[in-house]
């Protein structure tokens, strides 16, 4: 999905539903003290409601915008989980394979993980790299 050419859709939805969502969002984060998030509700392929709230960066009261990136920490890691055991269930892939079946060029320290091994994160694999600032 082009985010960028589906930011003309970001109001489809209903004023009423519109104002709920943001109500919602903004008492929610008064309560837990977030600083600033970006909201996109997506459907068929393009985005019908978007938008930021808050900061991206308090001291220099920076906008969050629908575009901010944010580091999303363990967020995908249950998508990513699900996803995989989708495959499993098609059989596209098997968890007690060798991930270097499915990735190319791996590090010759990971030539033994399995994809079992990435899901219940006992790989062995070091910390993340310095720059992780990955889109």
């Amino acid at each position: 999905m082009d985010t960028a050419s589906s930011l003309h859709h970001v109001t489809e939805l209903d004023a009423d539903i519109r104002f709920g969502i943001d109500d919602y969002i903004r008492t929610e984060m008064k309560k837990q003290k977030i600083p600033g998030l970006s909201l996109a509700i997506i459907r068929n392929d393009h985005i019908v409601y978007g938008q930021g709230y808050g900061y991206s960066n308090i001291e220099h009261k920076v906008s969050v915008k629908l575009e901010t990136m944010f580091q999303s920490g363990s967020m995908g890691k249950q998508f990513t989980a699900m996803a995989i055991m989708i495959l499993v269930e098609r059989g596209e892939i098997e968890l007690d394979s060798l991930i270097k079946e499915y990735i190319e060029d791996i590090p010759k320290e990971w030539k033994h993980i399995t994809v079992r091994h990435l899901l219940t994160h006992t790989a062995g694999m070091s910390d993340y790299p310095d720059d992780f600032n990955y889109r």
